[in-house]
């Protein structure tokens, strides 16, 4: 019988058949391991959308709403929006100004940002504020137009965003009396 050396014994030592008794599944008294999660919190956002303008004999205004009451406003041209100067306003976007770069925001676009980091242009928060669209309709297999829940969704926006400007409508005349 071959005789084994001293270095093959020294280098097996209890440790290295820990993971045996660790991984027994069988072992009636084994508890589970340590799971380690992680503790990155989640990236803060924050944005702001242009939801409409409106122009008036007391002038033009654009409309924000946004993740936080400060994003949340109506402005006048040379208001001040996170940091973004309002520059002008136009029927269908308004002109923003920062940091010497002037950025055009169509009505239903956002501007967002993660952790306080720079801001950029992103996707609208839903809420029914931005307008449909033909694509949000799908027809019926008969000639019927049906529409998706989304669909019924932002038609619905759009009745009370109408209801609203009817009824600012009505306000601006009786002041104008």
């Amino acid at each position: 019988m071959p005789r084994r050396s001293e270095g093959a014994t020294s280098r097996l030592d209890d440790s290295a058949f820990r993971i045996i008794s660790e991984r027994n599944i069988f072992n009636a008294s084994r508890s589970g391991g340590q799971v380690r999660l992680s503790t990155r919190r989640p990236a803060r956002v924050e944005s702001f959308t242009l939801v409409g303008t409106m122009a008036y004999e007391k002038g033009a205004f654009a409309f924000f709403n946004g993740t936080s009451s400060e994003f949340t406003k109506v402005l006048k041209a040379e208001g001040v929006i996170a940091g973004h100067r309002l520059v002008d306003i136009l029927t269908d976007a308004v002109k923003l100004e920062a940091d010497g770069k002037t950025l055009e925001l169509a009505v239903g676009s956002a501007m967002r940002r993660e952790d306080e980091g720079t801001w950029h242009p992103g996707e609208a928060a839903t809420g029914g504020y931005a307008a449909s669209s033909d694509r949000d309709r799908s027809g019926g297999g008969d000639g019927a137009e049906s529409q998706t829940p989304s669909a019924t969704t932002s038609s619905t926006a759009n009745a009370n965003q109408s209801e609203i400007l009817k009824r600012l409508m009505e306000r601006r005349e009786k002041e104008s009396q």
